[in-house]
């Protein structure tokens, strides 16, 4: 470790924290930054490792050579061009993630073209380029940003190259037609294996992009949360399964999906009407599933399960959020499940997380029946159906 600053160079008026070790420093730094909000507010803001290198000399050098506090790179309209410049500069050559804040309409203190000034910095540089290793959009209202965004980065010539990139995030708003069909390929991003989609707010004609060509093969994983619950005029968070089954669709190459929160609505009322240009065959590439959702009716899971009839392997449960929705929603599965012995016949192993479910309650004798009608079941069928592995509360 390194020794602390010498007593005889120190006033013994000096604060405590100016006599703590480098490494111990470096520690105290890395939580603030990573429990400091956006920089997406106004007034224009100053980042976190610009604020503390302010503080002495010592500070600053420690900080300007600690190259892990510059990893999260904001493309944001309350910075300016020479912050960006410094995250840049001073996270070689650790890779980065970076996240880019919605940009408001006609703001009287941003000048015209930061956004497309910023973007142009990040991405001017090969060495840059090859160090994104996340990509996070941050919408706050419908808007093509994120579609600007992805365009920047895709629809430039020569092609531009990605080989670090893993994981691409869209949180918030989407506008009701995402016209640009700009997404990564197998060329931008051959490495590129997971898409998160976080509380998301869609209208019913809301559209993701058909990539030409067709999104990386290496794309296997999405990753759908929704938990924010607040209405939304003309618009809704849980989308019709029609609608949903749209969205998996357009990236042909997921094997696995989690759905957290009321991601879906399989008891919309519109979707009579609407569905009908949303239909199309079961999703039958998808193998693995890993849910909480907030189902209400046993016959909204089976709508599920029948949208994915090759899954292998299922966890429906929730840890977190209230516990007596979460052992409903999962009883809801369950009893799906044990009613129609016949849907997903190619199961392997099923896991069931139900809180409350102590040994010698009520809810465990419950869960325990329905899983032994759930198995019966499926022996009768043997030859059609496989009999999965059932593991409930882990064990």
């Amino acid at each position: 470790m390194t020794n602390p600053i010498p007593l005889e160079y120190m006033s013994t008026s000096d604060p405590p924290i100016l006599r703590l070790p480098e490494e111990l420093l470096i520690i105290i730094f890395d939580c603030l930054i990573a429990s400091s909000p956006p920089p997406n507010k106004f007034p224009f803001a100053v980042s976190v490792p610009t604020l503390l290198s302010q503080v002495s000399r010592r500070w600053r050098t420690i900080i300007s050579t600690t190259p892990s506090m510059w990893t999260q790179v904001p493309i944001s309209p309350f910075q300016s061009i020479h912050t960006l410049r410094s995250f840049l500069h001073h996270s070689l050559p650790l890779p980065i993630s970076v996240t880019a804040y919605q940009w408001p309409l006609d703001h009287p203190y941003i000048p015209p073209g930061t956004m497309t000034d910023q973007l142009n910095l990040l991405l001017g540089a090969e060495a840059d380029r090859e160090r994104i290793h996340v990509l996070r959009i941050e919408a706050t209202a419908p808007s093509d940003f994120a579609d600007s965004v992805i365009e920047s980065f895709v629809n430039r010539r020569p092609v531009l190259h990605f080989p670090a990139l893993r994981h691409v995030s869209l949180s918030g708003a989407l506008r009701g037609m995402w016209f640009g069909f700009h997404f990564f390929d197998t060329e931008s991003a051959p490495m590129l294996n997971s898409l998160v989609l976080s509380d998301l707010v869609m209208t019913r004609f809301t559209r993701l992009p058909r990539p030409k060509p067709k999104a990386p093969q290496s794309l296997t994983t999405l990753v759908w949360t929704q938990r924010s619950t607040s209405a939304v005029v003309g618009g809704y968070r849980a989308v019709p399964i029609g609608q949903f089954r749209y969205v998996i669709s357009t990236f042909p190459s997921l094997t696995a999906l989690e759905l957290h929160g009321a991601v879906i609505n399989p008891e919309d009322a519109d979707e009579v009407r609407f569905g009908t240009i949303l239909r199309g065959p079961p999703l039958t590439e998808i193998k693995s599933l890993r849910i909480a959702h907030p189902f209400t009716l046993p016959t909204s899971a089976l709508d599920l399960f029948r949208l994915l009839p090759s899954l292998t392997y299922i966890f429906v449960g929730d840890e977190a959020g209230d516990a007596l929705q979460s052992a409903n929603s999962t009883m809801c599965v369950l009893r799906a499940l044990a009613g129609s012995p016949e849907v997903l016949p190619f199961l392997q192993e099923a896991h069931l997380e139900f809180r409350g479910a102590e040994s010698g309650s009520s809810l465990n004798e419950a869960v325990r029946d329905e899983v032994k009608t759930w198995l019966e079941g499926r022996k009768s069928m043997l030859g059609m159906v496989s009999v999965p592995s059932v593991v409930v509360n882990g064990a």
